[in-house]
């Protein structure tokens, strides 16, 4: 075997073990791995791969939380792609750019991505990628308040990944149900699919799907007010997700401590967690988080007769709220409010 064929059968045996990591959710691990497999392409002037393998890369620094880089690593495949008249390519491009843009609120243009992204895999036939497609559809139009529409979606992009046997696929969408379904009030069928998608991801070994389901189980059972067992379900959640290195679910996962700390009346711990979720939220860039986060420390800091440093942090949710067109304005003005006249 000459050298040329042992670089691109090590880069072959490289890629193939970063995918392994990614998917058990060693995100370091896959970025190293990918990092490997990018230079051995380069080198070999191998511009399929290097085009796979900058989408690997961008999806490992998203899954972390680093979107920005990861939206630069996806312009990149994007480009790529299109030079090699790879449409397949092109769509998962299009698609992770549409997905980039969700997590930093910028919906619109991810809805441009993401119908984009659509149309070229129901042309290539792509089942995988369409149902890829239609679920994140429906995180976005979920995102917008259009609930019954993101329905629509979720149980088209569930229909296919069940067809296709596609397990990791098929949990992510029973969690995007479940979210649907429990903030349109339908507690009870949040939970069941909440509970499928649990026993899917565990079987797999995916553990980004299990720490979902976890939190999302967590947060049916704060609302019931179980919550030692709530409080047991957020932690391993939180364990996991600092497992897997993804920052962004971290801090998502230290605000729902936080709110069980709050019902629990133990707002000194939950301040903590809040604080350690906005400081999260605020190193990687993620502006909803960031409100959340500020809108939860408003509330309990209220709660803790701290009113001066309450009106601080709900002007500043207040501000990204606004600027980001969030549903949680109404609520974050209320609280306002309802602070200021306390204050007086």
């Amino acid at each position: 075997m000459n050298k040329s064929n042992t670089d691109k059968s090590a880069k072959s045996n490289i890629g193939i073990i970063g995918n392994s990591n990614f998917v058990s959710g060693d995100y370091n691990r896959a970025l190293s791995l990918y990092e490997e497999a990018l230079e051995i392409a380069r080198k070999n002037g191998d511009k399929e791969t290097e085009a796979a393998t900058l989408g690997n890369l961008g999806s490992a620094y998203a899954a972390k939380g680093d979107t920005r880089h990861a939206i630069e690593l996806y312009e990149q495949t994007l480009v790529l792609s299109r030079e090699l008249g790879d449409s397949k390519g092109e769509s998962n491009a299009l698609g992770n750019l549409g997905v980039a843009y969700l997590n930093l609120v910028e919906i619109p243009r991810a809805i441009e991505f993401l119908e984009q992204a659509l149309v070229i895999a129901r042309e290539i036939g792509d089942k995988a990628g369409e149902a890829n497609r239609l679920s994140n559809l429906g995180n976005a139009h979920a995102m917008q308040g259009e609930y019954l529409r993101a329905l629509e979606f979720y149980e088209q992009a569930l229909i296919i990944t069940r067809e296709l046997g596609d397990y990791m696929g098929e949990s992510a969408t029973l969690n995007n149900l479940g979210n649907a379904y429990l903030t349109t009030g339908n507690i009870e069928r949040a939970r069941t699919l909440y509970e499928e998608s649990l026993a899917i991801s565990e079987r797999v070994g995916n553990t980004n799907g299990t720490s979902f389901a976890y939190s999302n189980l967590g947060n049916i059972l704060l609302r019931k007010g179980d919550f030692d067992l709530a409080l047991k379900y957020a932690e391993k959640s939180l364990e996991l997700t600092r497992e897997i290195g993804d920052q962004r679910g971290e801090a998502l996962r230290l605000g729902t401590l936080g709110n069980i700390y709050t019902k629990l009346g133990k707002t000194e711990n939950a301040v903590h967690y809040y604080r350690e979720a906005l400081n999260i939220a605020n190193r990687v860039g993620d502006r909803r988080t960031e409100a959340l986060s500020l809108f939860n420390l408003g509330r309990v800091l209220h709660k803790e007769k701290k009113n001066e440093e309450a009106i601080k942090y709900l002007n500043d949710a207040l501000v990204i709220a606004k600027k980001l067109n969030l549903s949680s304005v109404n609520a974050i003005s209320q609280e306002l409010d309802l602070v200021s006249k306390t204050k007086k």
